[in-house]
Protein backbone atom coordinates (compact mmCIF):
# COMPACT_ATOMS: atom_id res chain seq x y z
CA UNK A 1 0.00 0.00 0.00
CA UNK A 2 1.16 3.25 -0.62
CA UNK A 3 2.07 6.41 2.34
CA UNK A 4 -1.25 7.48 1.57
CA UNK A 5 -4.10 4.99 3.33
CA UNK A 6 -7.71 5.52 3.68
CA UNK A 7 -9.99 4.62 6.70
CA UNK A 8 -12.23 1.35 6.34
CA UNK A 9 -15.47 4.02 6.17
CA UNK A 10 -13.80 4.85 3.05
CA UNK A 11 -15.61 2.10 1.52
CA UNK A 12 -18.79 2.23 2.64
CA UNK A 13 -21.78 3.01 0.45
CA UNK A 14 -24.61 4.09 2.87
CA UNK A 15 -24.03 2.83 6.14
CA UNK A 16 -24.06 -0.83 7.73
CA UNK A 17 -25.07 -1.87 11.55
CA UNK A 18 -21.37 -4.15 12.92
CA UNK A 19 -22.02 -6.75 15.10
CA UNK A 20 -18.78 -8.19 16.65
CA UNK A 21 -18.55 -10.83 18.81
CA UNK A 22 -16.13 -12.12 21.87
CA UNK A 23 -14.75 -8.91 22.21
CA UNK A 24 -13.12 -8.68 25.64
CA UNK A 25 -10.46 -7.00 27.61
CA UNK A 26 -8.31 -10.01 29.26
CA UNK A 27 -6.62 -9.92 31.92
CA UNK A 28 -2.36 -9.34 31.18
CA UNK A 29 -1.77 -12.57 33.37
CA UNK A 30 -4.17 -15.41 32.77
CA UNK A 31 -5.61 -13.78 29.52
CA UNK A 32 -9.05 -14.37 30.56
CA UNK A 33 -11.85 -12.17 30.07
CA UNK A 34 -12.07 -8.96 32.90
CA UNK A 35 -15.03 -8.87 34.80
CA UNK A 36 -14.68 -6.07 37.62
CA UNK A 37 -16.64 -3.88 36.59
CA UNK A 38 -14.83 -0.77 36.97
CA UNK A 39 -12.23 -2.31 34.84
CA UNK A 40 -15.06 -3.30 31.80
CA UNK A 41 -16.57 0.51 32.14
CA UNK A 42 -13.07 1.73 31.34
CA UNK A 43 -12.79 -0.86 28.24
CA UNK A 44 -16.42 0.54 27.18
CA UNK A 45 -15.68 3.83 27.26
CA UNK A 46 -12.35 2.75 25.37
CA UNK A 47 -14.13 1.22 22.17
CA UNK A 48 -16.85 4.18 22.34
CA UNK A 49 -13.80 6.29 21.91
CA UNK A 50 -12.32 4.18 19.08
CA UNK A 51 -15.68 4.34 17.36
CA UNK A 52 -15.78 8.13 17.51
CA UNK A 53 -12.86 8.39 16.30
CA UNK A 54 -13.42 6.75 13.45
CA UNK A 55 -16.38 8.12 12.51
CA UNK A 56 -19.18 5.84 13.38
CA UNK A 57 -21.47 5.36 15.88
CA UNK A 58 -21.53 3.61 19.08
CA UNK A 59 -24.41 1.55 19.54
CA UNK A 60 -23.83 -1.01 22.71
CA UNK A 61 -21.26 -3.15 24.47
CA UNK A 62 -22.01 -6.38 26.46
CA UNK A 63 -19.47 -7.46 28.20
CA UNK A 64 -20.98 -10.86 29.17
CA UNK A 65 -21.14 -11.95 25.79
CA UNK A 66 -18.43 -9.77 24.05
CA UNK A 67 -20.93 -8.72 21.93
CA UNK A 68 -19.89 -4.92 20.03
CA UNK A 69 -22.36 -3.34 18.46
CA UNK A 70 -21.63 -0.06 15.94
CA UNK A 71 -22.81 1.86 12.64
CA UNK A 72 -20.19 2.92 10.28
CA UNK A 73 -20.63 4.55 6.94
CA UNK A 74 -21.30 7.96 4.96
CA UNK A 75 -24.23 9.23 7.61
CA UNK A 76 -21.61 9.54 10.34
CA UNK A 77 -18.41 10.21 8.26
CA UNK A 78 -17.14 13.86 8.19
CA UNK A 79 -13.60 13.24 6.11
CA UNK A 80 -12.80 15.25 3.52
CA UNK A 81 -11.98 12.67 1.47
CA UNK A 82 -15.63 11.05 1.12
CA UNK A 83 -16.42 12.64 -2.88
CA UNK A 84 -18.86 13.33 -4.97
CA UNK A 85 -18.29 9.47 -6.26
CA UNK A 86 -19.82 8.27 -3.13
CA UNK A 87 -22.65 10.50 -2.86
CA UNK A 88 -23.66 8.70 -5.87
CA UNK A 89 -23.10 4.92 -4.61
CA UNK A 90 -20.37 5.01 -7.00
CA UNK A 91 -17.96 3.75 -4.02
CA UNK A 92 -15.25 1.40 -5.92
CA UNK A 93 -13.74 3.68 -8.36
CA UNK A 94 -10.26 2.84 -9.20
CA UNK A 95 -8.95 6.84 -8.44
CA UNK A 96 -9.99 5.92 -4.40
CA UNK A 97 -8.44 2.56 -4.12
CA UNK A 98 -5.58 2.49 -2.13
CA UNK A 99 -2.43 1.23 -4.28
Amino acid sequence: MSARRFGWQTWLCGFVQVTLEKVFKLDRDTQQPVRDAEAVAKFTRKLQKTVSEQGAQFISYHADTGEWKFKAGLPYNNSSHVTKAYANRDCLQASHRPT
